[in-house]
């Protein structure tokens, strides 16, 4: 059977985190094994941007953690390891992804310890799915504060898929909840992006508003030419001068981020 080709677009992340890991910039004991063997993805591989992106999800996981936030719910979690290699205690990690992804992930992680409470595998197509039902169903709990991932999805949605996802994120989200992900501008993907044979389906220049409208009152979104990893502390650098609002994204070709909080 013929594996779903948005499924294998996972294995280049793994592949970026083991390049970053063999060269000290950031730590992913897990790359090699999610890499499933396919070692030819390591040449060419963007270490840098994945080594970003990997810590900007860390540091928030880490932070909400501290704040007393013990749900995370990583969408299109591909190959994430962050629930074998943080340290969440008292945390439920829920991932969200096709049954395919977990047909290819679950052999390569069944004999790792977990350094959360539990793992919870949720199967869907983000988009498609009923969000809430499929995660209720393995024991979210909207009534608490949740940490959520959207590393490397949000490209992957269509326009309408996008805003039905931040609704439902919205609508499960409790007070002290926090978001992060990662995209393009409208005009890159209009003008066609794809990565490893797999089009982008959307960019947007206002995630910053579309997560402000569905509850998340401190949302921004940066421009990624911004957000650089310290080589000595290995803490991620946000320069705030990088805000992006949407007059300054439309028209212009950028890779963007977005983090948002719901403080009440």
């Amino acid at each position: 059977m013929a594996v779903d080709p948005r499924v294998l677009t996972a294995l280049p992340i793994a592949a970026a985190r083991l390049q970053g890991t063999k060269r000290g910039v950031v730590s992913d004991p897990l790359a090699e094994k999610l890499l499933a063997g396919q070692t030819q993805l390591l040449q060419g591989v963007n270490t840098g941007y994945m080594a970003v992106r990997m810590k900007l999800g860390d540091e928030l996981c880490l932070s909400q953690h501290k704040n007393g936030t013990t749900q995370v719910v990583s969408l299109g979690a591909g190959m994430d390891s962050r629930a074998f290699r943080l340290n969440l205690p008292g945390t439920r990690f829920f991932e969200v992804d096709m049954q395919a992804l977990f047909q290819l992930k679950q052999p390569l992680v069944a004999d790792t310890p977990l350094r959360v409470e539990s793992r919870h595998k949720v199967v869907g197509v983000i988009g498609e799915m009923d969000l809430g039902a499929a995660l209720k169903a393995q024991g979210f709990d909207p009534s608490k504060p949740t940490t959520w991932l959207m590393e490397g999805l949000l490209p992957y949605l269509t326009v309408s898929a996008t805003h039905n996802m931040a609704a439902d994120v919205g609508a499960l989200s409790a007070p002290g909840s926090a978001l992060w992900g990662d995209g393009f501008s409208k005009t890159s993907v209009d003008r066609g992006m794809d990565f490893h044979g797999v089009p982008f389906e959307s960019g947007f220049d206002d995630y910053d508003v579309m997560f402000r409208k569905v509850g998340f009152d401190d949302s921004k979104a940066y421009n990624m030419d911004g957000v650089t990893l310290d080589r000595y502390s290995g803490s991620v650098n946000i320069n705030p001068r990088y805000v992006v609002i949407p007059e300054r994204a439309r028209g212009r070709e950028m890779c963007v981020m977005v983090r948002a909080f719901k403080t009440r």
